[in-house]
């Protein structure tokens, strides 16, 4: 089972998003409203990547877990001097960690699933 890597790219994914939250020039997507839909994207693919790795009842928790990490981040930014508070972002960090919970639920095996194609390809004669 793959499950180190996966949790490995999980902390990555953590540790950038701390990056990018913290770094004095933000990165925006080219589209209106790009600092939201990145907010929300990134809450939602983490709070997705760390349910598909713990499994289960844990979803609920990593909800509420990204969210108000979302919320402190928030309050940090504001206090560093360099970056800004922003109540919108607070919420868009709380639909993308509730958005990445509901496809979970959804998908609740997806990481099994590449699992098994991995085994598979690697199987395969040349």
């Amino acid at each position: 089972m793959l499950q180190t890597a996966w949790t490995a790219v999980g902390v990555g994914g953590v540790a950038l998003l701390l990056y990018l939250s913290f770094t004095p020039r933000p990165v925006t997507l080219p589209v209106a409203g790009g600092d939201k839909v990145g907010h929300g994207l990134a809450y939602c693919l983490l709070t997705l990547w760390w349910a598909q790795c713990v499994h289960g009842t844990a979803v609920p928790a990593l909800v509420l877990s990204f969210a108000l990490l979302g919320v402190a981040i928030e309050y940090v930014q504001g206090a560093s001097g360099w970056r800004t508070f922003d109540v919108d972002d607070m919420l868009a960090n709380g639909l993308g960690a509730l958005l990445g919970g509901g496809l979970a639920l959804a998908t609740p095996n997806a990481l099994d699933a590449l699992e098994r194609i991995l085994r598979k390809r690697d199987r395969r004669p040349e």
